[in-house]
């Protein structure tokens, strides 16, 4: 956070920028995905996994008033940042397009 933005970001390796939404209900900013699950070839066993496929949904409570209409959302490299200038807050629904950098 500065004084005139907040920041957020998100480690969403694997997942495509087509497959992620981002939005602002009521004050809370909503990012929705999928990582598409990558099967194993059929002579290959996993023995350890630690990437969750799927769907997936994070809901932030954002502390204080918002401009929506000026948030920017941003992929590269396997993350998702959002910037989110501060102001007073509408209260709308708005859907953020996700740019590939």
């Amino acid at each position: 956070e500065t004084r005139d933005r907040l920041f957020v970001r998100m480690e969403v390796a694997g997942v495509r920028p087509n497959d992620l939404s981002v939005s602002i209900v009521q004050g809370d900013l909503v990012i929705h995905g999928h990582r598409p699950h990558a099967a194993p070839a059929p002579e290959e066993e996993f023995h350890v996994m630690e990437i969750s496929y799927g769907c997936f949904e994070r809901i932030i409570r954002l502390p204080i008033g918002i401009i929506e209409d000026g948030i920017v959302a941003r992929y590269h490299d396997g993350f998702l940042d959002v910037e989110i200038p501060k102001g007073p807050t509408k209260l709308a629904r708005v859907e953020i397009k996700v740019h590939k950098e």
